[in-house]
């Protein structure tokens, strides 16, 4: 069996930062107002966002984020239900260059403050209500 050459070339960027590349892609171009993402949810209904306003959100909690004092290369929890909050959290964190630490909302207080401390996390965030009232989310 003889091996052959891939005819794809690929490029990998010096710097990547995923949390730009899946929320600011489409900003400024006509699909900046299509849907982003749809989420679902029994107790919450369903709620989309488009890419602009992504953009937009998770621009806002990258800012908080630094703001507070969260460095990059810090962990933060993102401990959200299934909604919108969620990826603007998570998406935030990230383009601040803070590592997004995803856990369930089922896991009870005493879990979390556990696992705060083995990951030495930056802050212990569980529900951000704060973000629901600030960011409209």
């Amino acid at each position: 069996m003889k091996s052959e050459k891939s005819q794809f070339e690929i490029e990998v960027p010096e710097f990547l930062n995923i949390g730009v590349a899946c929320t600011s892609k489409h900003v400024g171009t006509a699909k900046e107002n299509s849907t982003a993402m749809i989420i679902e949810d029994d107790n919450l209904g369903t709620d989309e966002i488009t890419y602009k306003e992504l953009a937009s959100r998770s621009d806002k909690m990258c800012n908080f984020l630094t703001s507070i004092g969260i460095q990059p290369r810090d962990r933060v929890l993102v401990c959200l239900k299934n909604s919108l909050a969620y990826p603007i959290s998570f998406f935030g964190a990230i383009k601040a260059g803070i590592i997004a630490v995803p856990t369930s909302t089922l896991l009870v207080v005493q879990k979390l403050s556990i696992l705060q401390k083995i990951l030495k996390l930056a802050r212990l965030y569980y529900q951000l209500l704060c973000m629901r009232t600030y960011f409209h989310i």
